[in-house]
């Protein structure tokens, strides 16, 4: 970030009011123990507080932080063209939308609801004619599997 405000800003008086308004006498109660791993990978806010971290990543400043994100909107709302034009520019290198910084990288674009011959034209669009080959660091998918073995297949596309 460079100094400016977060892109959270707007929401920060309200979560300041509401955190405000939470008396240290209304402590939840402990919950029950339990005889499973899962648990111990919480944390609890008090620990939380003093926890140093490196500073957020951006893949594109202050809009797309480094990882996976879900994009979503009503139907018909121009997702797939917004997708294709933050991961066209994070693929090449250059600015997002012809203006925001981008960290250049690989891109998995799942489109579930698309054809290839539909994402063909629309990056045939966003890029123009050019003599330049289309990224190799741009992956497509217009079918990924569901539920765990989804969730498989995509942590080992990160790896």
């Amino acid at each position: 970030m460079n100094g400016t405000a977060t892109p959270y800003a707007k929401l920060d008086p309200l979560v300041r009011s509401i955190g405000g308004s939470i008396a240290a006498s209304d402590k939840p109660s402990e919950p029950p123990p339990q005889d499973t791993n899962w648990l111990q990978q919480g944390v609890t806010l008090a620990d939380l507080q003093h926890k140093p971290f490196d500073p957020e990543t951006w893949v594109v400043e202050d809009i797309l932080p480094e990882g996976a994100c879900l994009l979503a909107a009503k139907y018909k709302s121009k997702k797939s063209w917004l997708a294709l034009a933050i991961g066209l520019p994070i693929a090449l290198g250059g600015k997002a939308l012809g203006r925001l910084p981008v960290a250049q990288g690989r891109v998995l674009y799942l489109d579930l609801e698309g054809k290839q011959q539909r994402i063909k034209k629309r990056t045939r669009a966003i890029l123009g004619v050019q003599n330049r080959p289309w990224p190799d660091n741009f992956h497509v998918y217009t079918t990924w599997p569901q539920g765990n073995e989804g969730m498989d297949r995509l942590e080992q596309w990160f790896r």
